[in-house]
């Protein structure tokens, strides 16, 4: 199998390493039309490299797209367009209707389109899930969840929320099994005008579970962490942090099943489980190739990508409506 990948910045990069070990470097081909970025590329890997979209699709079974968000759609439509498979970075496309015309795009000429949400495919990630379906924590009642750093601002003016939220939405979705059905978000524009640099959501689910959500671009430190209340203990996964999942035996014990006061309740601080997980790779790449030599239809696929967009552009709404609740319609 031969795989282009276009687009050759700081993921793209990351992307080529990832195909040249599993498929070797004389079947990846990179395209940028970054001269300086492709004779980097072409140093440490020593691969094929072009500036010609046309050529990086015409001579690959499947392409692996890495560029802005903005130019998702038209590259992947010509991609399935020519018969081959796509994996397009995160978010999918600009647009709800973009997505969705995708999806089904990639429907009708039976290829495999798939979206690098890069966390559902951890192991960490993937025990987390283990642990919830598992009952370890009880019945999973809210969850919050920081992602914070300092920059990126993007040319393009992309604000916070579609830069960093497609993680945490994946994310909790994923531990949740469902999509949320409402959104509020709230942010704030302090370097660029218009432009959210750090901004909160609240997510709704379905089965009654709620989800708060910082981001930011303008924070002194780096932190990725989603923290879910059970309703016997407390489970924090952190990426930064080794072990990075614990399970905290604390919470509040009810005296009284109808508490009325302070007095009907108790507390334990018990013991702290840390869960140690094997690698720290996601298997993202592994996935997409499997799916095209098996026929098989990608855990994050073209619908998967659709509805995170269309979570974010409710949020996007809401953003700019002073945080008023959204629902959200897929």
């Amino acid at each position: 199998m031969r795989v282009s990948v276009v687009g050759c910045g700081y993921w793209g990069s990351k992307l080529v390493k990832e195909f040249c070990d599993l498929i070797g470097k004389e079947n990846v081909l990179v395209c940028d039309l970054d001269g300086t970025k492709l004779a980097k590329i072409k140093e440490k890997f020593g691969l094929e490299t072009t500036s010609s979209i046309s050529a990086a699709i015409n001579r690959s079974d499947a392409v692996a797209i890495a560029t802005p968000v903005f130019t998702h759609y038209n590259l992947a439509r010509k991609v399935l367009k020519k018969g081959k498979h796509a994996f397009v970075e995160k978010p999918i496309a600009k647009t709800y209707g973009q997505a969705r015309k995708l999806a089904e795009l990639a429907r009708q000429r039976g290829k495999v389109l798939m979206v690098d949400s890069t966390f559902i495919y951890s192991p960490a990630v993937r025990r987390v899930k283990e642990l919830l379906d598992s009952g370890e924590i009880g019945s999973p009642k809210f969850a919050t969840s920081r992602r914070l750093n300092l920059g990126l601002y993007q040319a393009d003016k992309t604000n916070v929320i579609w830069d960093l939220a497609p993680h945490d939405i994946a994310i909790l979705s994923y531990f949740f099994g469902e999509f949320p059905e409402s959104v509020s978000a709230f942010g704030t524009s302090t370097i660029i005008s218009d432009v959210a640099d750090d901004a909160h959501l609240i997510l709704k689910f379905p089965k009654g579970q709620q989800a708060s959500v910082h981001l930011s671009w303008l924070h002194p430190h780096k932190v990725r962490e989603t923290i879910v209340i059970g309703s016997d203990k407390m489970l924090v996964y952190n990426l930064d942090k080794d072990p990075q999942i614990e399970v905290h035996d604390k919470g509040v014990v009810l005296k009284n099943p109808n508490p009325q006061t302070a007095a009907d309740l108790e507390y334990k601080h018990s013991a702290i489980y840390p869960h140690q997980i094997s690698g720290n790779l996601p298997d993202m790449c592994k996935h997409f190739l499997d799916c095209i030599r098996e026929n098989k239809t990608p855990i994050t696929d073209g619908v998967y990508g659709a509805k995170i967009v269309r979570v974010l552009e409710v949020a996007d709404k809401s953003l700019h409506r002073n945080g008023k609740a959204m629902r959200i319609d897929y």
